[in-house]
């Protein structure tokens, strides 16, 4: 087990023992973002003895409520309603699976950014970015890009103190990694160990199988047809990569259209109301191996054109800039060409 983890999560405990800390995850929150969100409250309302917790979740998508509830249904436990409401000022906010507070919706967790801003540490499985540059609990974050899943991080926190996994954090753990992974199609050593470790524990696979299968929402299916109508092929050798536009739904888009047989997919989606944009990105193994791409560094490293966040892992990334997309992408362009091209 992590030795280096167990370490950073020591200095954590003994750093806000005593406070009043709200635990949380990214906007339009996904299944990794509430499940280790969940498991960090499960693990702290352990470890702490003199603190005041709450778990304070935003907004998630149809598809992602959906398969709580049916989680919290099988296994009989709440998992979105688990806020105490606590009446208090918080002394620090803990999120999970983003480093990047431009993902963070402060007013849907009843808080203000300038009230919060010095206090925030991180539990993330994502490349650093930028945005983490010189904060003040910077030295606390635990930041692990080794993992494929946030949710991992805290199963392995739950394993090195001991702490019991009853039915519902098993099998929200599982469904998480599932997700992250695309089913396995990312996975690691490490990733198919912990899982091993779940199903020893009493993880019933084919639950979380039939959950993982239900019916995709009828907009999420007119957003991936029309990302596919839109589609762009652009060829470099043998190489396909597809840029697309849509204005939701963009990673369920771009894992359909790597699951079409594009290497790479950019998809793109410029607001309606300003200069901002969002980019999403996948790309598949082959071309991860065999051209040394890494999608998450590129993501970050095009914030200095967009004045935006972004980052990722090598195959899985987003960004979100403020300002001039069209010479973003073609900075995405030039980067795809330098790496795709043989010399």
């Amino acid at each position: 087990m992590n030795s280096n983890l167990k370490k950073k999560i020591t200095n954590i405990i003994s750093f806000i023992e005593g406070k009043n800390i709200i635990i949380s995850t990214h906007s339009l929150a996904d299944v990794d973002g509430i499940a280790s969100a969940f498991g960090l409250k499960l693990f702290l309302s352990k470890i702490l003895k003199h603190s005041l917790i709450d778990l304070r979740f935003p907004k998630c998508t149809k598809y992602n409520k959906q398969i709580i509830k049916i989680i919290e249904s099988i296994c009989e436990c709440k998992i979105l309603n688990t806020s105490s409401n606590i009446d208090f000022k918080p002394d620090i906010l803990l999120i999970t699976d983003t480093n990047n507070y431009n993902q963070i919706r402060f007013k849907e967790l009843n808080l203000k950014y300038r009230d919060i801003k010095s206090n925030l540490i991180y539990i993330d499985h994502h490349r650093k970015g930028n945005n983490l540059k010189n904060k003040p609990l910077d030295k606390y974050n635990i930041i692990m890009d080794n993992y494929t899943s946030a949710s991992e991080i805290i199963l392995d926190i739950l394993r090195l103190f001991n702490i019991k996994l009853n039915k519902c954090i098993l099998h929200l753990f599982a469904a998480a990694i599932l997700t992250d992974t695309g089913n396995f199609k990312y996975a690691t050593n490490e990733t198919f160990s912990r899982f091993n470790f779940l199903l020893q524990k009493g993880l019933d696979y084919k639950i979380i199988l039939g959950i993982l299968k239900m019916e995709v929402d009828v907009s999420e299916k007119i957003a991936i047809i029309k990302g596919s109508q839109r589609s762009k092929l652009i060829r470099y050798g043998d190489w396909l990569v597809c840029k697309t536009q849509v204005s939701n739904y963009e990673s369920s888009v771009a894992t359909s259209l790597i699951n079409l047989g594009y290497d790479i997919v950019l998809v793109i989606s410029p607001s309606k109301k300003s200069d901002a944009f969002r980019i999403t990105s996948r790309a598949n193994q082959k071309v991860i191996n065999e051209t040394g791409i890494h999608l998450g560094e590129l993501f970050n490293e095009i914030s200095e054109i967009s004045q935006g966040n972004g980052g990722g892992h090598n195959g899985a990334a987003s960004h979100v800039g403020k300002i001039k997309l069209e010479s973003t992408i073609e900075k995405i362009f030039s980067y795809f060409e330098k790496k795709l091209i043989e010399k």
